[in-house]
């Protein structure tokens, strides 16, 4: 016996469900130049306060991360309007960094295995006609902090010292928010 009958909503006319698997490779890179610094030196604490030139090149930083992923995607519409996002992630990833502290003549290289990752991306379509469509992203990803051992070679007198173990450390994340207009050709 029925109590309620409630009608059917339909909420999309298109979408779809999808296994992803892929790599990634990111790489990002910086150069600071300028600037306030404040070390300690002698055993002291925060002794040691100045500036660098303006547009004196300091450090130059690097870091590249290698990644396979799986993930889960997935696609609605309706109408004029669109939606798809997609969800990664990975347990796999290694990476390695960069980093030239230049006034010091010093070069660190550091490597990280087991690195993990996530990514979101989400995408809001508005057809405006068959060609043309307004849209709007965000992406986002995430990589975890990992250890590994670091490298310092002091290229002005060429010692060259390496520490094992968890010696360094590297985590990165980025958000990218877009909005604008596309067309199929």
């Amino acid at each position: 016996m029925r109590f309620l009958t409630l009608p059917s909503l339909r909420l999309a006319d298109r979408g779809g469900l999808e296994a992803i698997a892929g790599f990634r490779r990111f790489n990002v890179a910086w150069t600071a130049k300028g600037g306030n610094f404040i070390y300690s030196s002698g055993g002291n604490f925060r002794n040691d306060v100045g500036n660098f030139a303006p547009g004196q090149t300091v450090i130059k930083y690097e870091q590249w991360m290698y990644t396979p992923y799986l993930g889960l995607g997935g696609s609605i519409g309706s109408g004029r309007w669109s939606f798809d996002g997609s969800v990664i992630g990975s347990l796999w990833g290694t990476s390695k960094d960069r980093d030239d502290h230049v006034l010091r003549s010093t070069l660190f290289t550091d490597e990280f295995s087991k690195m993990k990752m996530i990514g979101i991306d989400a995408t809001m379509n508005y057809a405006l006609n068959d060609r043309f469509s307004l849209f709007g992203r965000y992406e986002y990803q995430q990589y975890f902090e990992a250890r590994g051992p670091s490298t310092a070679n002091d290229y002005g007198t060429g010692v060259v010292t390496h520490t094992a173990g968890d010696a360094a450390a590297m985590s990165s994340y980025t958000m990218v928010l877009s909005l604008g207009l596309k067309g199929k050709l």
